[in-house]
């Protein structure tokens, strides 16, 4: 592991508070922005990686102005879009956050390309660095899968499309009448989408699992017919990746980040977001299709295997961190290296420690970059 360094940064202050409170707080905040650079000289740190940006942490900024460090800013998705499908929004502080950073991380190109015009200044400087997936975690099982079981994991939030996937379940049903829907997920929409499920006559067919733990997901992704994301907006969708190294046909959006995981009848099918008879007839043919079925699920495990781990990610970091601060050679390539870098992130946030792998090769990326995009068929061919 790394180490960790507990620090109690001040509250910024905003137009909810006291005209005292505001009055006071470059005095107040002193003694945080102190703190900080004392600890970033003390460990000797060159570069500082802020993930999930707010306002708390625009102290960085002062630091990246007045000490030597290089700051990186990384992005995720409700930290820039704090509704997924609204424009980007960032507050003042924030904002001169990522305006002075040396680099912006956004996990896919798509989404990167979604924050263009919140980022102003530092838009030259956005990066595409993919996330990754255990692939030791998720495993593809050897068991067979329970027939006509779809499943879909995804908080319950107007953008991830769960209602769009309840309208095509009931097409698919009219020609798979044994289909069953698994929904894994909580979220404020609960009570609109049990009652969509209701008018829809689903209720014998359909479950709502609510949250589920790592290893109920593992079993989840191991025994399903088909995973499906039908989100309208998905900064990366990692799920994706889960349910591709657990060996899982995939049927998601084309938005976002995800025509850069699935492409389309290769590794998985895709279709238009919110479009519930193309979601409908993408999972009736996965779900009849034996021979393709198999096809996409050995080529999108391969896909997971050669192109998205956490090693490959940790890689893609390094060498951002390495090229603004300077050093000679990354500690991946084998060869030793002296640079000190600093993660911070918000309380609760889950972070990873992923072991790099010698000899990985993975190259961030500038913007923009285009994104080929297939246009799904729209079949209901059976086999």
């Amino acid at each position: 592991g790394f180490p960790g360094f507990d620090l109690n940064l001040r509250p910024h202050v905003d137009a909810r508070d006291s005209v005292r409170s505001r009055l006071a707080f470059p005095l107040m905040g002193l003694p945080t922005l102190v703190s900080l650079l004392l600890l970033i000289a003390k460990h000797r740190i060159d570069a500082v990686n802020v993930h999930y940006p707010s306002a708390q942490f625009s102290y960085f900024a002062l630091c990246r102005r007045v000490s030597r460090i290089k700051l990186i800013v990384s992005i995720h998705g409700t930290d820039v879009l704090p509704c997924a499908t609204m424009a980007p929004r960032l507050d003042l502080l924030t904002r001169a956050l990522i305006n002075a950073a040396d680099a912006v991380v956004s996990p896919s190109a798509g989404f990167g390309l979604q924050c263009l015009p919140a980022l102003g200044q530092a838009a030259s400087r956005l990066t595409v660095i993919h996330n990754g997936v255990d692939r030791t975690e998720f495993v593809a099982a050897a068991q067979p899968r329970d027939p006509a079981t779809v499943l879909t994991i995804a908080s319950l939030d107007p953008w991830k499309g769960i209602h769009v996937l309840l309208r095509a379940i009931a097409v698919v049903r009219q020609h798979v009448p044994q289909i069953r829907l698994k929904i894994a997920g909580a979220g404020p929409e609960w009570a609109q989408l049990t009652a969509l499920t209701a008018s829809l006559g689903l209720g014998d067919c359909v479950e709502f699992l609510g949250y589920q733990d790592r290893a109920s997901v593992r079993q989840l992704l191991s025994t399903c017919s088909v995973f499906v994301l039908p989100s309208l907006s998905e900064p990366f969708g990692i799920v994706v990746l889960e349910a591709l190294a657990a060996g899982a046909p995939i049927v998601a959006s084309r938005v976002g980040g995800i025509p850069e995981l699935v492409k389309h009848r290769v590794h998985g099918l895709l279709v238009t977001p919110g479009d519930e008879q193309e979601l409908a007839a993408a999972i009736t043919l996965s779900l009849r299709d034996r021979d393709l079925r198999g096809r996409l699920v050995r080529a999108g495990t391969e896909q997971v295997r050669t192109g998205f781990s956490w090693g490959k990610t940790a890689v893609a970091y390094e060498r951002l961190f390495t090229r603004l601060v300077g050093a000679p050679q990354s500690r991946f390539a084998g060869e030793p290296r002296d640079t000190h870098q600093l993660t911070a992130t918000p309380p609760g946030a889950v972070t990873s420690d992923p072991e790099g792998q010698p000899g990985t090769e993975v190259s961030t990326r500038a913007l923009p970059v285009e994104v080929a995009r297939s246009p799904y068929s729209g079949q209901t061919e059976s086999r």
